[in-house]
């Protein structure tokens, strides 16, 4: 479902803002 996707898509950019946030502090 397309709905499904767009969640798990903007899921997935949350987890990797917040990794990179942690990795350039």
């Amino acid at each position: 479902e397309p709905g499904t996707l767009l969640l798990f898509g903007s899921g997935v950019l949350s987890i990797a803002g917040v990794l990179r946030r942690r990795l350039t502090a």
